[in-house]
């Protein structure tokens, strides 16, 4: 997607599909009040052996008043033994991000965009 396409509306609460660890992939969401976030990019690591699996989206949140925030969102998969010490299956783990009293939350489905309420 290029900058040039207008972002895709979307609101708080909705699951947002981003592509974690994806080195080309953009994206380019707008919230109702103005809030922008833009996917520029990612990473992915391959374990060497049998390790943990890593993969990163590179994220920028820019605020009407608040101005601009980069951050990332990182998941992780590794694989988990069972009592016999056989690879059983993967656990996976993700991260959020708290900024401009957003909380940016990612799962296995997509990222999440939440206001918090103080």
């Amino acid at each position: 997607m290029s900058e040039e396409e207008p972002p895709v509306a979307v609101n708080y609460g909705d699951v947002i599909p981003i592509s974690v660890g994806v080195h080309r992939a953009k994206h380019f969401f707008i919230f109702p009040d103005g809030v922008v976030i833009k996917q520029e990019g990612g990473t992915h690591k391959r374990p060497a052996r049998d390790g943990p699996t890593r993969g990163s989206a590179n994220m920028i949140i820019i605020h009407p008043e608040l101005g601009t925030e980069e951050f990332s969102l990182e998941s992780s998969s590794a694989p988990k033994n069972n009592a016999d010490g056989v690879k059983q299956k993967r656990i996976y783990r993700y991260s959020s991000h708290t900024t401009f009293g957003y909380h940016i939350q990612l799962s296995a489905v997509g990222m999440v965009v939440t206001p918090h309420i103080d």
